[in-house]
């Protein structure tokens, strides 16, 4: 018994260390990446192994447990019938709020919902996320790219428009800039959706929540790096349009 629990200890150990060396080498790959105009010139990165730590970190936060409720809002389980028609209902109102739009990248993306409907609507999608189970546990593994939102591996301008569902609350606030310029920085257009309230509430249980902020906070900080910012409500959710065109 005991040399069987040695085992599984090593073998955890040699299955954690090739996830740090393919992290790794996935961070250095976005390093060598033209050069952030924005994100890299105006900010200061952190070094390279903070960076790797972080990752990592957020990829064994959302793993399982949360898609499956435990750390997280979804009382069913982050499953297709329970949250499919409820997604289509928000992406089709974004998609009508920008009809030209025919490269979509989804932030946040989890198991790929967004990027399936999307493409249902006969536009060219891709989605990213941190988590490594959700994108093992998905039907559309070809169109979705494991990605730290810090550093997405796109060249400037490559999406008519960036859609971060309830994502930015997910994004700890020393981060938010490095992510809104990247978006910034492949897309001119951004939709977001997110809680715009004082604090969570206490129905709130997911662990991923860490930047919940009211609405003039998002104005001043979204206002930092577009030039328009436009509010909208739908159904159960509080959105914001976002884009630097005339």
């Amino acid at each position: 018994m005991h040399d069987m629990k040695m085992v599984k200890k090593l073998l955890k150990a040699v299955k954690e260390r090739r996830l740090l060396k393919a992290v790794k080498v996935r961070i250095q790959r976005f390093s060598r990446i033209k050069k952030r105009k924005v994100a890299v010139r105006k900010m200061r990165l952190e070094p390279i192994s903070n960076t790797l730590n972080s990752y990592v970190s957020l990829m064994r936060k959302y793993n399982k447990d949360y898609f499956e409720g435990k750390t997280s809002n979804w009382e069913r389980g982050y499953i297709r019938d329970a949250l499919y028609p409820t997604i289509l209902k928000l992406q089709t109102h974004i998609r009508m709020r920008n009809p030209s739009a025919r490269k979509v990248l989804c932030l946040g993306c989890a198991k790929g919902y967004e990027v399936e409907m999307w493409s249902d609507f006969d536009t060219f999608a891709v989605g990213v996320d941190v988590s490594n189970f959700a994108l093992r546990n998905t039907d559309v593994k070809e169109q979705l790219i494991l990605a730290d939102a810090r550093l997405l591996p796109f060249k400037d301008n490559t999406f008519d428009l960036a859609v971060a569902s309830e994502l930015l609350e997910h994004i700890p606030e020393p981060y938010l800039d490095m992510v809104l310029s990247e978006i910034r920085r492949v897309s001119s257009t951004c939709t977001a959706t997110m809680p715009m309230v004082e604090s969570k509430g206490l129905g709130d249980l997911d662990t991923g929540h860490v930047t919940i902020k009211p609405q003039p906070w998002w104005s001043k900080k979204l206002g930092q790096f577009f030039k328009k910012v436009e509010y909208w409500e739908y159904f159960i959710w509080k959105g914001v349009d976002c884009s630097n065109s005339h």
